[in-house]
Formats: structure tokens, C-alpha cells, sequence
């Protein structure tokens, strides 16, 4: 199952921290195995959710910075062999909680656009794997009408909108986002 939290409005809704707690959850209490990633690098991510800046020092550093993340992923996904894909996951995927919470962190992100164009060529395989490898996958979906937000909106079996009570932020979802209404959940948050 793929579940994406978006919002159309960045950095207002709590989105991140939701998909975080909702996964953790689900891994902690529910004993799933469930994988977090997101498509765009911000101040405020799943990392920083998880563990804070401490975490995200040591994953910089130049030794781990090339082996862990969705840009080596998907690097890997385009050079390896089908049938590969449980082997590169464990090699890229960082787990967080027993063996049930994993997190696909950002590696050597450079250019958003290139990491866009990424997930869009590596779409069909990298979703596929992923959700045959874990029982749930969640995708913090950037805010912007990228390519690969759009994807990941399309693919998902549930997407989570997170809004605000803002009469703007409310009136602009539901003038301009009819396409996806019938697979949402909503999160309406006091921000």
C-alpha cells in the first residue's frame, strides 16, 4: 500500500510530521514493516522528524553520503539487474525502529529537478519494489505541481491532505484539486 501526505501549501499543515507519526505508528504498534521517504530535501523533513540534526550530521558524512539514500536507489535501480531490488533497498534504506521502521534518506541531493526527473524515470520500478518489500509505504509529497508529486499522487492508494484553517488555503484545495477527492483522507490542523 503507498500513502502520500501532501498539502497544497508548504511548511503550514504539519505534513511531514504527520507521515512520520502515522508510520511510526504503524511500525511501533502495529508491527508493520513500513518504509518513509519523501521527494524534496527541506529544513523540516522525515530526518529531522526522526532523530533530529544529530542523525542527519552523521548521515553526511562522506563515507555513509554515497551509500545510503533514494539518489543511490534509484542510481542503482538504473545499472542493476531486475530482481535485485530487495538487495539494494537493504543496502539503502536506513532502519529506525526494530526492524520495522525504515527511512530512505537523501543522499547526495544536488538539483531538485534532477531528483524530480529521477523519481519519474524510476517511478513503475522503484514503487513497485518498495511496496513489495514493505507493507506500507509513505511519501511526504512536496507542496509544488512537480512531476513526481503528481506521480506519487496518481499511484497512491491514499493521500492524505493536510489543511490549515485558513480560508484561503481551504477554498484553493478545493477549487483546484477535484482530481484526487475520492482516494483522500483529510487532516485539518489548528496552524
Amino acid at each position: 500500500m503507498k500513502v502520500v501526505f501532501w498539502s497544497n501549501v508548504r511548511g503550514q499543515c504539519g505534513t511531514t510530521l504527520h507521515a512520520t507519526c502515522i508510520a511510526s505508528v504503524q511500525a511501533l504498534f502495529y508491527r508493520r514493516k513500513v518504509v518513509l521517504m519523501d521527494n524534496h530535501d527541506h529544513l523540516v523533513n522525515i530526518e529531522s522528524c526522526l532523530s533530529g540534526e544529530r542523525y542527519g550530521n552523521n548521515l553526511r558524512e562522506e563515507s555513509d553520503y554515497n551509500r545510503y539514500g533514494l539518489e543511490n536507489l534509484m542510481d542503482r535501480f538504473g545499472k542493476a539487474p531486475p530482481g535485485t531490488e530487495k538487495k539494494l533497498i537493504d543496502r539503502c534504506a536506513v532502519s529506525c525502529g526494530n526492524d520495522r521502521l525504515y527511512y530512505l534518506p537523501h543522499g547526495y541531493l544536488k538539483n531538485l529537478d534532477l531528483l524530480d526527473y529521477q523519481f519519474v524515470k524510476n517511478m513503475n520500478r522503484l514503487c513497485y519494489s518498495l511496496e513489495h518489500y514493505f507493507d506500507t509505504v509513505y511519501i511526504d509529497a512536496f507542496s509544488m505541481n512537480n512531476l513526481s508529486t503528481k506521480a506519487f499522487i496518481r499511484s497512491a492508494d491514499i493521500v492524505v491532505v493536510n489543511l490549515n484553517q485558513n480560508d484561503n488555503v481551504l477554498s484553493h484545495f478545493f477549487r483546484n484539486y477535484s482530481s484526487f477527492r475520492n482516494k483522500s483522507i483529510y487532516i485539518l490542523g489548528n496552524y
